[in-house]
C-alpha cells in the first residue's frame, strides 16, 4: 500500500504533479462536503455494554465515565428517552466519541466548485472549469 496522502504531503516534493492533483482533489472534497458533528462508534471495540445508574448520574456524566456519547446512550435507551433516569436502570451502550463526519454534499456545479475551491478571485473561474471539463472529452486514451 501506498503512502497516505498526508505523508506524502509532508515528505514528497511538492513539485510532482500527481501530489498536486491528488491533494487539490482532496481539497475540493473537503471544501465541497456539509460536516456535523456526530457519535463515531469505536470499531474494535464491538462489544454492546450494560451501565447501572447510580445517584446523582445524568446521561452526560455517565458517557463520559464508561466512554461513550450521550446520543449512542439516548438511541440504546430511545423507549424510555423522555422519562428520567432511575437509580438502579441498566443503560446499553457501545464505546463511541464524538467527531465530525460528512452528512451531505454541496451541489456540484462549476459555479458552486468555484465558488468554494477558490480560483483567486478570478469572476471567470466557473467558465474556465467548464471549458477544461469540455476537453476531457477530446483526449485519446
Amino acid at each position: 500500500m501506498g503512502r497516505s496522502l498526508y505523508d506524502a504531503i509532508r515528505f514528497q516534493s511538492i513539485d510532482s504533479p500527481e501530489l498536486n492533483i491528488r491533494a487539490a482533489i482532496a481539497y475540493l472534497f473537503t471544501r465541497m462536503a456539509l460536516f456535523d458533528t456526530k457519535s463515531i462508534f469505536d470499531d474494535s471495540e464491538m462489544a454492546v455494554r450494560t451501565v447501572v445508574v447510580v445517584h446523582g448520574d445524568s446521561l452526560d456524566r455517565i458517557a463520559r465515565r464508561v466512554g461513550t456519547t450521550v446520543e449512542v446512550l439516548g438511541d440504546f435507551r430511545h423507549e424510555v428517552s423522555k422519562s428520567p433516569l432511575r437509580v438502579g436502570e441498566k443503560l446499553r451502550y457501545r464505546k463511541a466519541h464524538m467527531g465530525k463526519v460528512i452528512v451531505g454534499w454541496r451541489k456540484w456545479d462549476f459555479a458552486t466548485v468555484a465558488a468554494r475551491y477558490g480560483g483567486g478571485g478570478d469572476a471567470a473561474y466557473a467558465e474556465k472549469l467548464s471549458y477544461v471539463f469540455k476537453l476531457f472529452s477530446r483526449l485519446k486514451r
